[in-house]
């Protein structure tokens, strides 16, 4: 079957976005394949269709090899001349084939993208797949247990295909990007000992005496709690807002702030009063420099719309309480949980225009495949969504927790760095999470400040 018009649409605004406004992406019947034209000149560029890649489904077993892309990119662009191409059985001995005015590429690069980006894996995946919390891991992913989930796949074949572009209509101005990056921290806990129980607070004291040596938490832990009444205090190991915002200031970035509405699960939100004169004083500075707030709904949220709702409600009141300027409409779900593509359906009528939840818990890299923004669309329905993904490439607890990557620091930085690169190639938005209370330990600092430095190069 072939792809029906919300999915050539879809596709054909991405290429639009990505490459030029003036290329113009059709699905051929009679040829099974795609074309891509534009009106400068009658040249035109044809891809073979793989119907596999336009199936929704989970597939363990679902094929990769890697094809050697030298032939159509002599330029060597990629950092391989290798590229992973999903759904192909074996490589293809020749992958192009082209005269002056007519290219032939016989794989499908079209349904690489659109399978890599709507996550056609991760729609119905059997629970044996799924951890814990419920959540699709990187480590049951097609690009996990094929080498790739490192590489921003659909960013480097829309790189190659631009390439082509430019080679067969060679009137066209292609759309330029540049490299760039977007701070972001999740508020999960914004006082290290404000808003806990009297329990978690004794907890928290203990907490970061045993892992962090904090004897000083002894008596600034109970000053803290007690002294704390309209803002946070200078001391409060989780303040870091007024530091996390100099540093996006000093390198001309908005940081990106998801505040929780509310708790729905008492083992996995720590939930703190969103009208507290702290929190309304804490939402009211960040908005005042410029930088942005978000939602962050709680753990139970991603399965009932109705929770979301709520607490975004109560987030949006409060900044209209705080006399916030901008409107809330950024979500970045607690825990990176969700099932997909009911985030989609979930989202949708609250007036949320962006998201960035998709990444990885346990792994750092390219869930979607790419590093650039684009339009959301839902694999299951075939429709297009108005909400606009971010894609998460890095987060803290991914590179540094135990039942995830648990790296020291020089291993982190190196992991950071090979991610950074590819972003680098692809003049991708390198998307980086770290919490606010993430910082205890000062090389964790200096490893989040050695990024925000690369902004600036």
């Amino acid at each position: 079957m072939p792809p029906n018009d919300h999915v050539i649409k879809w596709l054909d605004n991405l290429l639009k976005e990505r490459i030029s406004p003036l290329v113009n992406l059709h699905f051929c019947n009679s040829s099974n394949s795609w074309l891509i034209t534009t009106h400068q000149n009658t040249n035109k560029i044809a891809i073979r269709l793989i119907p596999s890649l336009y199936q929704v489904g989970y597939n363990y077993n679902f094929p990769c090899c890697n094809l050697d892309i030298s032939s159509i990119d002599s330029e060597k662009s990629l950092a391989s001349t290798y590229l992973p191409a999903p759904g192909l059985i074996s490589p293809i001995q020749i992958l192009a084939d082209s005269t002056t005015s007519y290219l032939l590429i016989n794989y499908d690069v079209i349904g690489c993208i659109f399978w890599t980006i709507t996550r056609c894996e991760e729609v119905n995946v059997p629970l044996i797949y799924l951890d814990k919390h419920g959540r699709f891991p990187a480590v049951s992913s097609h690009a996990w247990r094929n080498g790739y989930l490192q590489r921003p796949i659909a960013d480097e074949w829309i790189l190659i295909l631009r390439k082509l572009v430019k080679h067969l209509f060679p009137a066209v101005s292609l759309i330029q990007k540049t490299f760039s990056i977007t701070p972001s921290h999740d508020v999960d806990s914004p006082s290290a000992f404000c808003f806990s129980s009297p329990t978690g607070f004794i907890f928290q004291l203990l907490y970061r005496i045993i892992k962090y040596n904090d004897f000083r938490s002894l008596y600034r832990g109970p000053i803290i709690r007690n002294f704390s009444k309209n803002n946070l205090h200078v001391n409060d190991p989780f303040n870091t807002f007024s530091t996390l915002m100099d540093l996006s200031e000093d390198a001309h970035l908005k940081s990106v702030f998801y505040f929780m509405g509310g708790a729905s699960d008492r083992n996995f939100d720590p939930g703190y009063p969103i009208f507290s004169p702290i929190i309304i004083n804490l939402l009211k500075d960040i908005d005042a420099r410029g930088h942005i707030i978000g939602i962050h709904p709680s753990y139970l949220s991603s399965l009932d719309s109705d929770i979301l709702n709520k607490e975004l409600t109560l987030l949006r009141n409060a900044c209209f309480h705080a006399d916030v300027k901008q409107t809330v409409n950024a979500c970045r779900m607690h825990f990176l949980r969700f099932q997909w593509p009911h985030l989609i359906s979930n989202l949708s009528g609250l007036n949320i225009s962006s998201d960035s939840s998709l990444g990885y818990a346990d792994q750092i890299g390219f869930r979607a495949g790419t590093s650039h923004d684009y339009l959301l669309f839902n694999p299951l329905t075939n429709q297009a969504s108005t909400i606009r993904e971010y894609p998460l490439l890095v987060m803290d607890t991914s590179l540094f927790g135990k039942k995830y990557m648990n790296l020291n620091i020089a291993n982190a930085l190196h992991s950071v760095n090979n991610i950074l690169n590819q972003c680098r190639l692809v003049s991708g938005n390198f998307t980086v999470l770290f919490h606010n209370c993430s910082f205890s330990k000062k090389e964790v600092f200096r490893l989040y400040a050695s990024m925000i430095e690369l902004s600036k190069i």
